[in-house]
């Protein structure tokens, strides 16, 4: 069972302790805490996507010029002019 922090303000009041915990505690197995997991889908997660996409390219193109450069690093007489 996952319980939800409790209020920002209380926090903030009385500093993150075991007393906090167990309000958060008793208001999940009370059922008043209302949380909902995250779904994974919609506009923030085809965000989430597209951001990963973007990252895969950008260090494919930074490895490309890096593999060849080691290619010519380590094979100089395949690579020059005939």
């Amino acid at each position: 069972m996952e319980a939800i922090q409790p209020g920002r303000c209380a926090c903030r009041a009385q500093g993150r302790s075991i007393p906090i915990a167990a309000i958060a505690a008793r208001a999940a197995f009370a059922g008043t805490a209302i949380g909902t997991p995250k779904a994974g889908t919609g506009p923030v997660g085809a965000i989430r996507g597209l951001r990963l996409t973007c990252r895969g390219a950008v260090n494919a193109r930074t490895a490309a010029p890096n593999q060849m450069g080691g290619l010519i690093a380590a094979a100089p007489k395949l690579c020059e002019p005939a």
